[in-house]
């Protein structure tokens, strides 16, 4: 086939009386198995075959996948879903972050004030100390 070793004809791996040959061309003649759902989605799409994969999956001509086991491990659409839970929480995430940022951002403004306002302050008692000194030493001076 054009698909190579990717898949085979299921009538060349059934065995079966040769008097229900007919029979059997009818039900399994244009059934490809295929060795993985890109091949067999491939298969029924370029050819008028269904498909089914080694894991059972079935792709019809008419478009449905039905069938198979699902190993709940290796689902796509689990895989999928599980993408998208990430990529929402990786939002939310990055959403708390600005927020945390701005937040921060915020506390450092807070404390640049509070600084300045402490050596406005330290400043300020500083001068009324000298203040207090001068006065004293001039009351000193008066008495004295």
């Amino acid at each position: 086939t054009e698909f190579g070793s990717d898949c085979v004809p299921m009538v060349k791996k059934l065995k079966f009386n040769p008097a229900i040959t007919p029979a059997v061309m009818q039900i399994f003649g244009k059934v490809m198995i295929c060795k993985d759902m890109d091949v067999a989605t491939q298969v029924s799409r370029s050819t008028n075959f269904d498909s089914i994969t080694l894991d059972g999956d079935r792709v019809d001509t008419r478009g449905p996948i039905t069938g198979g086991y699902h190993d709940e491990r290796h689902s796509k659409m689990d895989a999928m879903k599980g993408m998208n839970d990430i990529a929402s929480l990786l939002e939310k995430t990055k959403a708390e972050q600005k927020d945390t940022q701005s937040e921060i951002q915020q506390v450092d403004q807070d404390i640049n004030r509070c600084l300045s306002k402490q050596k406005e302050l330290e400043a300020r008692l500083t001068n009324l100390k000298t203040q207090a000194d001068r006065l004293k030493s001039e009351g000193r001076t008066r008495t004295g």
